[in-house]
This record gives structure tokens, sequence and C-alpha cells, in this order.
């Protein structure tokens, strides 16, 4: 009996012997799988998610901006001086000119709809006064959210006008070639523009 437990023990030890050689020798050489890339992979892809979300984000924005202005002006840049100002931005922003003429044929179709400008006007900590400008197509949806973030920010909605009137709207003038100071100052005299 104790020649059977000693042969039994013996075959045990070379069983888990052998096994352990064998994992040993499956750990340390591996073939290429893309199944098993690694961590860096995994940082490599939530990099790319995070950087396409910001681009996005971007190309959003900017198909909003463009939308709303080719509905008010025109899609051709050269009358439509506000379309002119959205696409320098784009293309300062490195938005793909795929995009930009893509949002302007969908902006010339009758089938989209515009974008509206709602202003929305709070009152902060300490009495500070804060506008609120969205750009949207459904005002009802635009409303509460915008009234749920001020709830969230712990500000007071204010009535129309009770914070505009703190506010004076100024003008962006874009002056294209060279022009003297005394044109320059004729033509701010004849559109009322003040001198600051």
């Amino acid at each position: 009996i104790k020649m059977k437990l000693l042969l039994i023990l013996i075959l045990f030890i070379v069983i888990i012997n052998t096994n352990a050689f064998n994992v040993f020798q499956s750990t340390s050489y591996r073939p290429f799988n893309k199944l098993y890339m690694g961590r860096a992979a995994a940082v490599r892809a939530n990099t790319k998610a995070r950087t396409d979300g910001a681009k996005a984000k971007t190309y959003n924005r900017f198909a909003k901006a463009i939308i709303n202005v080719v509905k008010a002006g025109g899609p051709d840049p050269v009358v439509n001086r506000n379309l002119a100002v959205v696409l320098a931005d784009a293309k300062a922003a490195n938005v793909p000119n795929d995009v930009i003429k893509r949002n302007i044929d969908k902006a010339s179709s009758s089938a989209t709809a515009a974008f509206k400008e709602s202003l929305f006007e709070f009152i902060g900590p300490g009495g500070s006064y804060i506008l609120v400008n969205v750009q949207t197509d459904n005002d009802n949806r635009a409303s509460s959210d915008v009234n749920l973030v001020g709830k969230k920010q712990i500000l007071k909605s204010g009535s129309k006008g009770s914070v505009l009137f703190n506010f004076h709207k100024k003008a962006r003038l874009d002056i294209t070639g060279l022009i003297d100071e005394d044109k320059l100052m004729e033509l701010c005299l004849e559109n009322d523009i003040n001198d600051y």
C-alpha cells in the first residue's frame, strides 16, 4: 500500500510539473492576436473617442450656425456677410469643407427647419445678470432645458427685459482692404457708431 501511495504521489507531482511547464510556455510565448493587444489599444480607443466627440460637438455647433445664417441671408458668402464670417470661423476651427458644403446645401433646401435665436434672462448670486442666447428649432424644448440648467445653478429666471436693459449690443465691423482713418471715421459717423 505504501508503494502504491508513493507511485500515485510521484505521478501526481509529475502531472503538476508538466502542467506548470505548459502554463509557463503558453504565457511566455503567445502569437500575435488582435484580441490580446493590451492596455495601449484601449487607451488609444478611449483617446480617439474623446477627440471624435469634441469634433462632433464643434461640427454640430457650426452646422447650426451655418443653417441659421443661410436661411436668413442666402447661400452666397459674397452677398451674405454673416455667412462669410461663420465660414471663416469654421475654417479656423478646422471644420472640413465637406461638412460646410453639406450644411449649406441642407440649409438651402426647403425641408430643413430654420433655427431661431432665443434669449433667456437670469439673475444670479449677488445680483449678477446673465443672458443666455441659444439657437433652437424648438422653443419649448430649449426653454425647458435652459431653465433646468438655471435651476441647478441656483439662478432666478427673469422676465423679458428685466436683465436685458443693462446690456448694450455691440456690432462687429469687418473691413477688407486698406482704408485711411478719416474715411473710417466718416463711415462710422454715417452709421451712428459711437467712439468708446
